[in-house]
């Protein structure tokens, strides 16, 4: 009794799998491979502007991450705080 297949059918299912393996590797490079070129030159200075939106995205973020904190299933009173604080915002 044979187990693994010999002859013709041992190469087609080598190229079978072969094509899967190309497949794949083709695949995760797509996947993987990023778009366009890293910045080379330095960062331009910020305008009055930009920097004061930095500071109020930072209060922000802060507020939202680390004074309400955690929001999920599991803390419904983090996510009323969090829907107050926006709403707050955004009069």
């Amino acid at each position: 009794m044979k187990i693994f297949p010999s002859g013709k059918k041992l190469l087609y299912y080598q190229t079978g799998f072969l094509l899967i393996l190309v497949g794949i590797v083709i695949f995760i490079f797509t996947c993987v491979s990023m778009p366009g070129e890293s910045l080379s030159s330095p960062l331009g200075q910020l305008d009055q502007s930009q920097r004061e939106s930095a500071e109020n995205m930072k209060a922000h973020v802060w507020q939202l991450a680390e004074e309400i904190g955690e929001r999920h299933y599991g803390e419904p009173k983090a996510y009323n705080r969090a829907v107050n604080y926006i709403n707050e915002v955004f009069k």
